[in-house]
């Protein structure tokens, strides 16, 4: 029994040593630890650095850096890039930030050619990130300013790429100075016709839209060029509605003592197209107005007996149309119309009368063009005005007829035109 207790006491005496042996070693320490820091000075660098890609774009480069105060597991501060180096007064974290302003080249199909105009947005986008790899704590995160423009049957991103440095040792977490892209100025676009394309799936009608911007990155500003191949499917393009949406007529020249004139008659005619959309154009025709040349009976009244001049009256005017000559203009028919104007003078007395006339010429067209047929505006002459007076009393003429003279002097408005019409006549005693 006294062996086996002095055995259980030496087992024992062996434990309790394992453990205070253990209880007496010194905990490990990850050097590398931060556990205190401050950036006492952040900074960039003055100058950025150009490389001129050609038609590609631009490349851009600078340095970014900041000077942190740091305290380690082991004791040791702001330890540089080297671990067997001393502690200094700050650690300088320098980051190497680049981006590339690259010209956008693509094509896209669309259903159609028509380019509205542009809307604008500015948006922000995160691309990727990654470690830095000589700096520790120093994560990269590429970004990038998108200006994009909406065109309506297309839109296009201009990407501006910039790199943000964050640095983050787990005790200061803190961005870096960097530089990104502002003062995006708009130079618009502009639209090339291309050669039709023909490939395995059919034949495509093709356009180029070009469009500028200028962006700022560190006070200087860079262009930027986007180009778009616009595709569309080349089909059959069927005429789906033609119709006129705007008319007019305009005297453009007239002479008053020969009683002639030129009218120009228009119409703007909107035709719209399966696959080419809406079209417009002007279709205008000269009509010409004049004076007749029929021969119109001359003016008489046959009475018994001598009147007084004081004993005619006169009624309203009329008039009458035929229809003349009639000639084509392209597109159009035009027809001659005669307008005859009957003006009366009355003597109830003797129960006698007659008519002065005159004649005047003017021209109606009507455009046809498939199934479209319009009458184009025209101006016409209005409502004759008349007076009659006497020109002498009653005298014999050489026929040995007792004669009085009198004379009719009408005016007709064309327009702004008014054209003025004498006519001779005579009372006669039969």
């Amino acid at each position: 029994m006294r062996t086996k207790f002095f055995l259980s006491l030496l087992a024992l005496g062996a434990m309790v040593t394992f453990f205070v042996s253990c209880e007496n070693e010194e905990p490990f320490v990850d050097p590398g630890k931060v556990i205190k820091s401050e950036v006492v000075d952040p900074g960039t660098a003055e100058d950025v650095t150009e490389v001129d890609n050609g038609t590609e774009g631009t490349s851009l480069s600078y340095e970014t850096w900041i000077i942190v105060d740091q305290l380690f597991a082991d004791g040791s501060t702001s330890k540089p890039k080297t671990r067997t180096s001393t502690a200094s007064s700050g650690n300088k974290i320098t980051v190497v930030l680049s981006n590339d302003i690259t010209n956008h080249s693509s094509k896209t199909d669309v259903s159609d050619f028509e380019i509205k105009e542009a809307k604008f947005d500015v948006s922000y986008r995160e691309l990727g990130s990654s470690r830095y790899p000589t700096e520790e704590f120093v994560n990269v995160i590429d970004s990038a300013v998108v200006y994009t423009v909406d065109r309506g049957c297309f839109a296009l991103e201009f990407v501006l790429p910039y790199q943000v440095a964050v640095y983050d040792d787990g005790i200061t977490k803190i961005t870096m100075p960097y530089h990104k892209y502002s003062n995006i100025k708009d130079n618009g676009g502009e639209v090339t016709e291309l050669d039709d394309e023909t490939t395995a799936e059919g034949v495509y009608k093709q356009k180029m839209y070009k469009h500028t911007i200028l962006a700022e990155f560190n006070g200087k500003e860079y262009p930027v060029i986007a180009e778009v191949v616009l595709r569309k499917e080349a089909k059959e393009d069927v005429l789906v509605e033609r119709k006129v949406v705007e008319s007019g007529v305009e005297l453009v020249s007239y002479d008053a003592d020969a009683k002639t004139g030129v009218s120009k008659s228009w119409i703007k005619i909107e035709e719209t197209w399966s696959e080419s959309g809406v079209k417009s154009y002007v279709e205008e025709v000269m009509l010409n107005n004049s004076s007749s040349d029929a021969n119109f009976r001359s003016f008489a009244i046959y009475v018994q007996n001598k009147i007084q001049f004081s004993d005619l009256s006169y009624g309203g005017s009329s008039y009458s149309d035929s229809e003349g000559e009639k000639r084509t203009d392209g597109n159009f028919s035009i027809t001659k119309y005669e307008r005859t104007y009957k003006m009366p003078v009355v003597c109830s007395k003797e129960d006698a009368r007659s008519n002065f006339y005159f004649g005047v010429v003017y021209e109606k067209a009507i455009y046809t063009n498939g199934d479209l047929e319009y009458e184009m505006p025209c101006f016409s002459y209005g409502e004759a005005e008349y007076s009659v007076t006497q020109e002498s009393d009653w005298t014999t003429n050489s026929e040995g007829q007792e004669e009085m003279k009198i004379k009719c002097t009408s005016s007709v408005n064309f327009d702004k035109v008014k054209y003025a019409y004498l006519r001779n006549g005579s009372i006669f005693v039969q």
